[in-house]
């Protein structure tokens, strides 16, 4: 990677810990930037009452994510339609919300069908398809994921609840992953479809063991986006300034 990386005439950090790898990795030519695709979960941008018209969900029903990865380590390939029916049997409005090259990489298994035909099924499920997904990292109260997303570290940043599909094999796949390494470690994790849906259970039941495991994690959230993340909410105006200098000035 980084024969490519150095092919660039400047780079953006998203942040501290994007530095270290920089540094580490001779990149000379950066600039602390954050990531503009999480801006707007930080300038009011979405009206959670327009969302919750648009996607007909009760005012106040609970509101759970699921955004599973791609690829062959998720937990969509593991137990993804029974784990769908089984929490779409609790008292939840659920969002489904895959990675895009699941459609793409595993066509052949038609996945578009499959959870389109949940949706049919269960009145309390929603298929989204909207490309900004940074909205429901804010209309959910709680999101479930797998290791290799940034949904885990999205949904960090606005402090969400999140539970994590535990797959070892990724980790041993990937040894210097260290993002995904961290979010794991900030996560509520969860290795079958028996145990994620008691955990969604204990969540709408305000657990005290799940309340207490919950205040850790915000704990954790905190610091992730402190080691990860620069200029939140400002990192698309202070990107587009510097490239305008560079065209000006470099």
């Amino acid at each position: 990677h980084m024969s490519f990386l150095k092919r660039f005439d400047i780079h953006f950090s998203i942040g501290p810990q994007h530095d270290k790898f920089f540094s580490t990795s001779g990149i000379l030519n950066s600039y602390t930037v954050g990531f503009p695709k999480t801006d707007k979960l930080f300038n009011n941008y979405y009206s959670i009452k327009e969302m919750k018209s648009q996607y007909q969900i009760p005012e106040h029903k609970t509101i759970v994510l699921y955004a599973p990865h791609w690829n062959k380590f998720s937990s969509v390939h593991a137990f993804g339609e029974e784990m769908i029916a089984a929490l779409a049997a609790l008292d939840i409005t659920l969002l489904i919300r895959p990675h895009n090259y699941l459609f793409e990489q595993y066509s052949s298994q038609n996945w578009d069908k499959k959870f389109r035909f949940l949706e049919k099924k269960f009145t309390n499920i929603r298929f989204i398809t909207d490309n900004d997904t940074q909205k429901f990292f804010l209309l959910s109260d709680a999101v479930i994921t797998d290791v290799g997303t940034t949904a885990g570290f999205e949904c960090s940043l606005v402090e969400k609840p999140f539970f994590m599909y535990e797959n070892k094999t990724w980790f041993e796949s990937h040894p210097n992953a260290q993002p995904e390494s961290d979010m794991a470690q900030c996560a509520i994790k969860f290795s079958t479809q028996k145990q994620i849906t008691s955990l969604i259970q204990q969540y709408l039941d305000c657990s005290e063991v799940l309340q207490k495991k919950l205040s850790v994690q915000r704990t954790k959230q905190k610091e992730l986006k402190k080691n990860y993340l620069y200029n939140a909410g400002d990192a698309s105006k202070i990107a587009a300034n510097i490239i305008e200098n560079e065209i000006n000035h470099g």
